[in-house]
């Protein structure tokens, strides 16, 4: 009778302790697992920065164009950013438009975009690091883009607006590369009034921001 009364005694004593260690143990399990946030490798916020920058223009109606230019900005805090884009446009007349001028001799009541000007935000909802080829750790900021403006095209101001994406990476000495991917909407008015138009503008970007200490 007394041996048994040990042995439930020692079960009780096991069953608690084991109900005490393991909410605990498992606490700091997975506390060792939680992912760390490290230190910025390129702090943004009151850092101004200057982009050239190469791009395209897609649109659904009767031209593509390619052209250059560049961003200035700043960053009033890590996450929010604004901006000025000017970009030098050259266009040419896509297959639709070809094929009505050649079938029909017309040329479609549209001008060629000669020039972007748009101001707007960035906003970086994140940074993080990854490694590529086991030597190169690329440090980026994704963010969320905003812009509106006007396109000059020929005689004709349009009013552009641009919405995406983009990757903002950065490298030692302040060097920052981007790849901003926006689509773009446009009201330009022709001899029937008013008519939009949507596009797709890639963006390539190299330029610098002055090099700050990591926090």
């Amino acid at each position: 009778m007394g041996l048994t009364r040990t042995m439930i005694t020692s079960l009780l004593l096991a069953t608690l302790a084991g109900i005490w260690i393991t909410p605990s143990t498992a606490m700091a399990t997975e506390q060792e697992r939680r992912a760390t946030v490290q230190e910025r490798f390129a702090p943004k916020e009151g850092r101004f920065y200057v982009h050239a920058a190469g791009a395209s223009l897609f649109r659904n109606d009767f031209y593509n164009s390619m052209g250059y230019g560049g961003d200035v900005g700043y960053f009033t805090s890590e996450a929010w950013g604004f901006e000025l884009r000017v970009l030098n446009l050259h266009s040419w007349f896509g297959r639709a438009a070809q094929g009505i001028r050649e079938d029909h001799s017309l040329i479609p009541d549209l001008r060629a975009p000669d020039a972007l000007f748009v101001a707007g935000t960035r906003y970086s909802w994140g940074y993080g690091k990854v490694l590529t080829m086991d030597r190169f750790v690329v440090h980026f900021d994704p963010q969320l883009i905003l812009h509106g403006g006007i396109t000059l095209a020929e005689d004709r101001v349009v009013p552009t607006s641009t919405f995406g994406f983009g990757f903002l990476s950065h490298w030692n000495h302040g060097v920052q590369l981007k790849v901003d991917l926006q689509m773009i909407f446009q009201m330009e008015r022709r001899e029937r009034g008013w008519t939009p138009s949507l596009g797709f503008v890639p963006m390539l970007g190299i330029g610098s921001s002055p090099p700050g200490d990591a926090r």
